[in-house]
């Protein structure tokens, strides 16, 4: 819980003065984190995850370590999410699907963009390029397991987009790195 905490406040740090900031979680799970932003911030939040429509290999080993492994787990592990969030319902909306299908699908800005989902190269990169075009001015991009000692694509990903984009990264508590859009 601690975790979900760490990250729940390096996102509020972001959007902290924004009046009703809009934010994008990708990689939703079960909506633990979506649940602690909206109870501790007035914001809107897009709630976006695949909830094993078109998981990825990294979602179903993740799924798989929390004991998910079939449509009908996947199913209790949305509601749950859902339950998570019910009491702030007009402030919500959950999408389900593929990260680059909502930012086809979502034309507005947001002020921030937290992305949790596949850990691949190829996938934090589409992720990357899916929403850094709908930051707002002054907004931020950022996700989670920004570290080395697991096998995943988030560091080189994220460093390559960076140094392309020619922005400067920012890190934060529990692996959390961040890019503000100027």
């Amino acid at each position: 819980m601690i975790a979900v905490d760490e990250r729940a406040q390096e996102i509020i740090k972001r959007v902290a003065g924004i009046d009703f900031p809009s934010v994008v979680e990708v990689g939703v799970f079960d909506g633990r984190l979506s649940r602690r932003l909206l109870y501790r911030l007035n914001l809107h939040l897009l709630m976006v995850d695949p909830w094993g429509t078109a998981a990825s290999s990294d979602d179903a080993k993740y799924a798989t370590g929390y004991g998910v492994e079939t449509a009908e787990d996947w199913a209790k592990v949305m509601q749950t999410a859902q339950e998570n969030v019910q009491w702030a319902a007009d402030r919500v909306r959950m999408y389900q699907g593929t990260s680059e299908e909502a930012a086809q699908e979502f034309q507005e800005q947001f002020d921030l963009v937290f992305l949790d989902g596949d850990h691949g190269y190829e996938a934090v990169s589409n992720d990357i390029r899916a929403w850094w075009p709908k930051i707002a001015p002054g907004g931020w991009i950022g996700g989670h397991d920004y570290r080395s000692d697991m096998d995943v694509g988030v560091i080189e990903a994220v460093e390559d987009w960076a140094d392309e984009a020619m922005v400067d990264v920012h890190m934060g508590k529990n692996y959390c790195w961040f890019a503000r859009k100027v």
